[in-house]
């Protein structure tokens, strides 16, 4: 059985939307806040950020699963918004296929980051999309984080 889920993430960050974009876009500040958890080991990783080309994420997590993240940017509007699809593999299985949206909205010295995914899950775990929902948090409290130590 497939199951389907939509969530949608609301921050609000202390930094201006091009700084929010430019830790969302540029390769040496993502990896540092979208990455694996501690213990994480990374196998390959790029990004290739324009209409058409894609980010991959593979790596191991701790208890030895391996896992697969491909995006394909689809829309791009600096910077305001982003649409990406992407699929996810546990241990070669697919897991996920996702449509992601993210929109920045300037709000005075802040910014204000909606982001929304729609995903379809193939594991039959009803737990997953709570997961994906968690772990997706866990990324943007990451970014929260590496904006918070940039201002300094």
């Amino acid at each position: 059985m497939i199951l389907h889920d939509t969530f949608t993430l609301d921050r609000t960050y202390p930094a201006a939307a091009a700084e929010v974009w430019r830790c969302w876009t540029d390769p040496e500040l993502r990896h540092r806040w979208f990455r694996g958890p501690d213990g994480y080991e990374l196998a390959e990783r790029t990004l290739d950020f324009r209409v058409g080309g894609g980010e991959v994420l593979r790596g191991r997590l701790p208890s030895g699963t391996r896992t697969s993240f491909r995006a394909t940017f689809h829309v791009i509007a600096e910077p305001r918004h982003i649409v990406s699809a992407y699929i996810m593999h546990l241990d070669d299985v697919l897991l996920s296929m996702t449509l992601a949206t993210l929109e920045l909205t300037a709000d005075g010295p802040q910014t204000r980051l909606r982001y929304t995914e729609q995903s379809a899950y193939f594991d039959d775990d009803p737990k997953s999309p709570g997961r994906r929902k968690g772990g997706t948090s866990w990324h943007l409290d990451n970014l929260g984080a590496l904006l918070a130590d940039r201002a300094r």
